[in-house]
């Protein structure tokens, strides 16, 4: 029976797959994310059952660090106070960064109580079908994309008028011509399938299994993203490879996948897709002008080896939280000057944006220290270890969150900030079990 707490998780899953949408409300840098306009029917279906409580030892979780985040504030106060880049000041960034932290724990508190409700009342197999519902508006756009894309048919025409109708207007136009299903890039596109990915080896039906496993194995090269094709494979491979029955999947998955490409002709555009994503990965030399991927991964390297440099400099208790951004560019080496977004990320100019730092973990320790990025990577390792423990869930179920997890753990390695919703939800489904085995 579809009850009105269900229809409103399934309607909170569906609205993750949007990213750069008209439909999201004005708050910093979750701006363009629908999901927060669902969070309330999440509270209101709680609150209709009466089951509101939260649980004190998440409560006591997210007071311990707080805890951090103040005294990184504390030991930093100067530097932060006397902090001012690209119009931001210090203590701006530090309260931004801290109410973003709030809203995404809060986000956390809210469905780890709706998924422990539900373990209650529903079977593991409702909840991946929950994340399933996701792919629905992923695939309607990206089925479209794969056939401009790599088909080659006149569909730009459409995909803009289809984008128009909730896309930001910034994001509407195909610029850098690759496929982003729902999101406003194909970066973000990237994450989210590698995200979903293990869940569609929970789908019941052979045929719609492969199906789904080839179409997003053409979306991955549609979207140009090196993460998706990278993070995708290595779940197809854990997930495929724990059952014999599994492998002979893989092997016929591969099969088709070289029969169809042949077939309708994509073979150029995959062999070209390989010889430009695979063969720039480790590209970082000097002469970047005219290549863009030599020149995103030779910032992406001086941001990296920037962030090593402050972490030696404050390895304790780190620069304090959102600081990274602000004092990165003083300590980006010489030679990342050959990329041109160093050189606009260093420029203390209100028309340049401020510098990414390109990986959520090497910024907790910049930011919060080892002590601080220490707690939160501990608190991290027993929530996924408490949860692979349980012994009364389905294999399958709990494979595919595991590998969902570790994914998405790998994902921020190249993405920097708190509001990846989909490290959160992973988060709150394995404390909901967690908890109700208790």
């Amino acid at each position: 029976m579809l009850t009105f707490h269900k229809l409103a998780i399934i309607l909170f899953f569906i609205s993750i797959a949007f990213s750069g949408s008209i439909f999201s409300l004005p708050l910093g840098e979750l701006s363009g994310d629908v999901w927060p306009i669902f969070l309330p029917i999440i509270v209101l279906s709680l609150s209709l059952s009466g089951d509101l409580f939260v649980r004190k030892e998440l409560v006591n979780c997210f007071f311990c660090l707080s805890i951090v985040v103040l005294l990184g504030g504390v030991f930093n106060f100067d530097s932060i106070n006397n902090t001012d880049f690209k119009g931001r000041s210090g203590f701006e960034r530090y309260l931004g960064q801290y109410i973003l932290f709030f809203i995404m724990f809060t986000l956390l508190l809210l469905m780890t109580k709706a998924f422990s409700k539900l373990a209650l009342t529903s079977t593991p197999e409702f909840i991946s079908i929950c994340f399933l519902t996701s792919l629905v508006p992923v695939v309607l756009v990206g089925s479209i994309e794969i056939l401009w894309l790599i088909l080659k048919l006149p569909l730009e025409g459409v995909l803009d008028s289809i984008g128009a109708l909730f896309r930001n207007s910034d994001y509407v136009s195909y610029i850098s011509r690759r496929a982003r299903g729902t999101h406003f890039e194909a970066p973000a596109l990237g994450m989210y399938l590698a995200f979903i990915s293990p869940f569609v080896f929970l789908v019941k039906s052979k045929l719609n299994r492969f199906l789904l496993c080839v179409f997003i194995g053409f979306l991955i090269f549609a979207s140009g993203s090196r993460v998706a094709l990278l993070l995708c494979l290595f779940g197809v491979l854990v997930i495929g490879g724990s059952r014999k029955r599994n492998i002979v999947f893989l092997v016929s998955l591969f099969a088709a996948f070289i029969f169809v490409t042949l077939f309708f002709g994509f073979e150029q555009f995959i062999m070209d897709y390989l010889a430009v994503k695979l063969g720039f990965i480790f590209n970082v030399e000097q002469d970047v002008n005219e290549n863009f991927h030599a020149i995103s991964n030779l910032t992406r390297l001086s941001s990296q080896n920037a962030l090593f440099n402050m972490l030696i400099e404050k390895p304790l208790f780190g620069w304090g939280l959102g600081q990274a951004a602000l004092n990165i560019s003083t300590y980006y080496p010489d030679w990342g000057y050959a990329s041109y977004e160093v050189k606009e990320y260093a420029a203390n100019s209100l028309e340049t944006p401020l510098p990414p730092v390109y990986s959520l973990w090497l910024r907790l320790l910049v930011e919060l220290g080892i002590i601080g990025a220490g707690a939160a990577f501990y608190m991290l390792f027993c929530v996924y270890r408490k949860f692979s423990k349980l012994p009364f869930l389905p294999t399958k179920f709990k494979n595919s969150i595991r590998v969902s997890f570790i994914l998405v753990v790998l994902s921020l390695f190249q993405f920097d900030s708190f509001r990846l919703v989909y490290l959160w939800i992973l988060l709150s489904v394995m404390l909901a079990f967690t908890y109700f085995e208790e």
